[in-house]
């Protein structure tokens, strides 16, 4: 399928959606984001923000202290070293903003990759996306999440329809220059959030258990693999000139041991967060200092974050029922938590005050009843409660309608590894800004889902 074809074609249509999701995301963050600083601001930017003032002030990657820094990717701060350099913060997040309306034509293309014989699902995931609570919210954040999925859109539509199951009729056949195109795209998202690593292991077994000769199979998988590597070397050069070792970033070690370790140990010791967190962390001290006086010097930030997952794997293989239990609870969140939750919780400047009388409901309330300073926030978060029960119905459709249709049955299988993949490495730690990844293949196949069940989706019928 001719892609520029498609935006040509659609153009009207597509330029009003954009139009579109940029009243909608303006609208929104002046109304709500804006308002106060921590909401757009939350912890995870402040790091964010403090190595591209470094980027400028020519320290290189580096933290507050002007020594290298590994714990963050690159791909963030070099876009917001480049938004202060136009102009300052503000610069950075009208960008950002701009930039998101670009989605839900990316969507558009996604769709029409998936299903080029069914327009009706383009149309309507694309209307969606607009109105899609994530989108809005994390577009006037500054995160990651906005431009890492512009470059992961990108790589699905280059790359999914050069891979198909076998059982499948059709496969599109592609240059090496295109897979390689694709594997750089995803290099880039690679270097934006940590989920690269996992998601070129997925593609490549994708690649190696799709159609063809066993030969066109290894070229295809050689051409994506060459090009995330050609993005991602020079990165991981540097961090082996600076420690010896070869890694994406230092971010692992102390993520399994203050989210995993600590979700094990309160659930066997029955307490709360804050008295296993300062535990952990002391124990993690602790053992840096045993190990620095072994070795007569200091450990490297690799050193440390290998250190907290030894620590952190400790206690989960010593419980690994537990371990099983947290991390199924933890995908759980990520696969059914609220996208609003996170500018409630900035908002509100405090962690909700649960315990172990918490009931569910009364978790409930706090999103049925919200206590926020925005007033706008308010329906934003009705709005998502509606839309999600909306297209986790229709995905349940979707799902029972691959018994009756064929491509849609190998679109679902084709696309299923990387949907349970995003999922499941949320593991450690879940909430609903880790589920974006596969957030356009859930609107897509709700829209699908419910197209079919009320007759309008054109079905390849084969229920062998």
């Amino acid at each position: 399928m001719n892609l520029l074809h498609q935006i040509t074609e659609h153009r009207i249509f597509l330029l009003s959606m954009c139009m579109l999701a940029s009243v909608i995301r303006i609208f929104f963050f002046v109304s709500v984001m804006r308002q106060h600083d921590n909401v757009w601001m939350y912890p995870d930017s402040t790091q964010y923000y403090d190595i591209a003032k470094q980027l400028m002030q020519g320290n290189g990657f580096a933290g507050n202290d002007e020594k290298p820094q590994m714990y963050r990717l690159p791909g963030y701060p070099l876009f917001i070293a480049a938004g202060l350099l136009c102009g300052g913060i503000d610069c950075v997040l009208w960008l950002q903003l701009l930039l998101s309306c670009l989605i839900p034509l990316l969507i558009f293309l996604l769709a029409r990759v998936l299903f080029p014989l069914a327009p009706t699902v383009a149309y309507v995931a694309t209307v969606l996306s607009c109105l899609h609570a994530g989108f809005i919210i994390y577009a006037g954040m500054l995160t990651s999440e906005t431009l890492c999925m512009i470059f992961l859109l990108l790589f699905f539509i280059t790359c999914l329809p050069c891979l198909a199951p076998p059982w499948c009729t059709q496969q599109m056949k592609c240059s090496w220059w295109r897979l390689f195109v694709a594997g750089a795209l995803l290099g880039l998202a690679s270097l934006i959030r940590p989920i690269g690593l996992y998601a070129i292991v997925v593609t490549a077994l994708l690649g190696l258990c799709s159609r063809g000769s066993w030969i066109a199979r290894c070229t295809n998988v050689f051409g994506i693999v060459c090009g995330w590597c050609a993005v991602v070397t020079p990165w991981l050069i540097r961090n082996f000139l600076l420690t010896g070792s070869i890694f994406f970033h230092t971010l692992p070690g102390l993520h399994f041991l203050q989210y995993s370790a600590a979700s094990v140990i309160m659930e066997r010791d029955h307490c709360a967060y804050g008295t296993v967190r300062p535990m952990l962390l002391a124990q993690w001290q602790a053992a840096i200092a045993e190990q620095e006086k072994e070795q007569g010097c200091s450990l490297n930030d690799y050193q440390r974050c290998c250190c907290a997952e030894s620590l952190a794997y400790g206690y989960l293989k010593q419980y690994p029922w537990l371990t099983i239990k947290t991390s199924a609870i933890q995908i759980a969140k990520t696969c059914c938590g609220l996208y609003c939750a996170q500018p409630l919780l900035s908002d509100a400047g405090t962690w909700p005050d649960y315990t172990e009388k918490t009931t569910l409901w009364q978790k409930m309330l706090r999103f049925l009843q919200p206590q926020t300073r925005s007033f706008w926030l308010i329906p934003l978060i009705y709005w998502e409660i509606g839309m999600w029960f909306l297209l986790l119905l229709g995905l349940l459709w979707c799902l029972v309608a691959t018994w009756y249709d064929r491509h849609l049955r190998c679109v679902v299988l084709q696309v299923l590894p990387l949907m349970l993949m995003f999922v499941g490495i949320t593991l450690a730690y879940g909430c609903a800004r880790l589920r974006m990844p596969i957030e356009p293949f859930i609107i897509i196949f709700s829209v699908v889902g419910w197209l079919w069940i009320c007759g309008m989706l054109q079905s390849t019928k084969n229920v062998s």
